[in-house]
């Protein structure tokens, strides 16, 4: 038996920290982190621009924010402006 196994490379990403908020620009639509962001960080903590395809969450959740995108990404690079 033959499997083909597909696997897509993890993107360097980058989170930027400006205003009290964390924002990552997301590579592409993945409902697993979603999922997982989703539970660690509540709705009145996060918020979607889905124009620039990107999360922010308060900086109060920065900690499980990075973990989650280093998760699922890459370790991100953290931009303080």
């Amino acid at each position: 038996m033959t499997y083909l196994v597909i696997t897509r490379t993890k993107p360097d990403v980058e989170i930027t920290i400006a205003s009290g908020w964390a924002t990552f620009v997301s590579p592409w639509y993945d409902e697993f982190f979603l999922d997982d962001l989703k539970a660690a960080v509540p709705g009145s903590a996060r918020r979607w621009d889905g124009a620039t395809k990107a999360w922010s969450v308060k900086r109060a959740y920065l900690a499980p924010f990075i973990e989650l995108v280093t998760l699922w990404y890459n370790a991100p690079t953290i931009v303080e402006v």
